[in-house]
């Protein structure tokens, strides 16, 4: 990827106070910042909202959109389906464990003191965009 060129990225954290989460992904300008010891720096360009690299993962031109099933309760994958949630990533095998990392960091926000079980499903991936 060359820089001062549009990239794909999938944030690695909560953004509360811009109401993005940990997952989305968005498409933003990468930027090398060579007075600010070559700084990398991604702007999104219809906010100038900026991110480093510590808040993203830059994904390849290949990443594809994977859309899982949730399952919670007892028995993981026997529990009922509470819904589905896509994320972006190069690989299924990426997808999988990025979803699986998000719905644990979600469960723990919201249920600290509960050991929930959940298991995820993949449904589908996109073609190529």
């Amino acid at each position: 990827m060359k820089f001062n060129g549009k990239c794909k990225i999938r944030l690695l954290r909560d953004f509360p106070t811009i109401n993005l989460r940990m997952g989305d992904s968005l498409t933003v300008y990468k930027y090398k910042y060579k007075k600010c010891s070559d700084e990398i720096t991604y702007v999104h360009p219809r906010t100038y909202l900026r991110f480093t690299p510590e808040d993203v993962k830059e994904l390849s031109d290949d990443a594809k959109e994977y859309e899982f099933k949730v399952f919670m309760g007892p028995d993981g994958i026997d529990g009922p389906c509470l819904g589905k949630m896509c994320v972006t990533e190069n690989s299924s095998d990426e997808a999988y464990n990025v979803m699986l990392d998000i719905i644990g960091c979600r469960l723990v926000e919201s249920f600290p003191e509960l050991d929930i079980p959940y298991s995820i499903e993949l449904v589908e991936e996109s073609e190529d965009e």
